[in-house]
């Protein structure tokens, strides 16, 4: 049985990878964006910058915010205004 979510669930994701973008940009200052970080991860290393991670969650969302409104499009219905 595929796992569906419901529209009140897809809101608190998307609210809640916003408001965690939100935290770093009032915290991080421009200098701190270039700050690397390692994450290993079944012996793979990876290195990271604290902007990198941010574009990341952003495209991320975007990405799938795209793909809400394109199904809401062919629906008739509303698109996402993620600039609202």
């Amino acid at each position: 049985m595929p796992h569906t979510t419901d529209a009140e669930a897809l809101v608190g994701a998307l609210d809640s990878t916003f408001g965690i973008v939100e935290s770093c940009l009032d915290r991080w200052t421009v200098d701190m964006l270039s700050e690397e970080f390692r994450r290993t991860w079944d012996g793979d290393v990876s290195v990271h910058t604290r902007g990198s991670v941010i574009q990341r969650l952003f495209s991320h969302d975007a990405y799938h915010c795209g793909e809400l409104s394109q199904t809401l499009g062919i629906a008739g219905l509303p698109q996402i205004d993620l600039w609202e």
